[in-house]
């Protein structure tokens, strides 16, 4: 990727994380963000933190979780309790039950509020901490709590927003989750408290996952701003939402951009900037009506597919039948709302996103 390149993709990102800060909004029925297993989520010595702002109260509420006992896959979890307090556990086997777990001693979850939650665990030293909003708070280890040797490698996906009990009954989160990140490593009071009102930049040291929900609609759905790119996907068929939502409901964080060259933001294969001077969108700002205009290249293939995509990810528009008589299409665009949009064209090799603006 040449200079220039790499220069207008942060500049890119920097604006849309800085104008559209995002969150996502969880309908408490059965939405979730799953990540696929990779063996960088795992780590014996390990960090969980998350912006949350609880929607209700008195129900199990998974944050973050890599757990599963229907399934025997228990590697850690954080979750809400039904009394509203904090629960952090670290897990290495089955036969015998071999684990370690601490809930804070009172009530520490809010409703409606925005609070920064984190875990910590240190496996040669075996402390585990809990902090809200960078503060510790006491804590009780639970009862069957044992020494561990290890974190279970877990071959199930991470979850945001989900976890999975012995019986099969799966928790979900009702609220907003925003700037999920993993390390691998226990932090340090200081260091929780000096970035958990930052975003970052994805080049920390120990970072082994960030999802700042801050880009709502990139090839990768859910971004995962590090070099280990372990995007999620949202899901979810019921409820209000049917997928997790991008929110503007965000904490007060001040804004950094991401400075991982993932594969949501290549100029290669099939992405998000790939062949941008193949195409020519206008009028752009537009107001009744928009034009795709292609350039020979690209009129040559087969356009699969043209979509306009929302900032929370709904599709506003979408054409199948496409017939390439010239190299033009007009799209009439009169219906929809002012703001920002994304137009998504997909050819039979690649797809191709651009920003438009609808103004009155």
């Amino acid at each position: 990727m040449n200079k220039k390149k790499t220069i207008l993709i942060l500049l890119i990102t920097l604006f849309i994380s800085q104008l559209f800060a995002q969150s996502l909004n969880f309908d408490g029925v059965d939405d979730f963000v799953e990540i696929p297993n990779s063996s960088e989520l795992i780590q014996d010595k390990i960090t969980i933190e998350a912006w949350i702002r609880q929607g209700k109260t008195g129900t199990l509420q998974p944050i973050v979780s890599k757990y599963n006992t229907n399934m025997n896959q228990n590697s850690y979890s954080i979750v809400i309790t039904e009394e509203d307090k904090i629960l952090f556990g670290v897990y290495e086997s089955f036969s015998p039950d071999r684990y370690r777990v601490i809930e804070t001693n009172n009530r520490v979850a809010e409703t409606d509020i925005w609070q920064h939650v984190a875990g910590t665990f240190d496996i040669s030293t075996q402390e585990l901490n809990i902090y809200i909003n960078g503060v510790p708070v006491p804590c009780t280890l639970l009862s069957g709590s044992s020494t561990i040797n290890s974190i279970y490698q877990s071959t199930i996906p991470l979850l945001i927003g989900n976890s999975i009990i012995r019986d099969g009954t799966s928790f979900h989160f009702n609220g907003n989750i925003d700037e999920v990140r993993l390390w691998s490593k226990a932090r340090t009071m200081n260091e929780i408290q000096g970035a958990f009102k930052n975003e970052l930049t994805g080049k920390e040291d120990n970072l082994v996952a960030y999802y700042s929900m801050n880009v709502p609609y990139t090839i990768c759905d859910v971004l995962d701003c590090n070099e280990n790119e372990n995007h999620g996907t949202r899901k979810g068929i019921a409820g209000t939402n049917n997928t997790p939502q991008y929110s503007d409901d965000t904490p007060e964080l001040i804004k950094k951009a991401c400075e991982v060259n993932v594969n949501c933001f290549s100029t290669s294969n099939s992405n998000l900037f790939a062949d941008v001077e193949a195409i020519e969108i206008y009028p752009n700002p537009f107001k009744k009506s928009i034009t795709l205009e292609f350039d020979k290249s690209l009129a040559k293939r087969k356009i699969e597919q043209i979509r306009i995509v929302s900032m929370n990810g709904e599709i506003i528009y979408q054409n199948r039948t496409i017939n390439l008589y010239s190299n033009r299409i007009m799209i009439d665009v009169n219906t929809l709302m002012i703001g920002l949009y994304f137009m998504e064209i997909k050819t039979l090799d690649k797809t191709i996103i651009k920003k438009i603006f609808k103004i009155d």
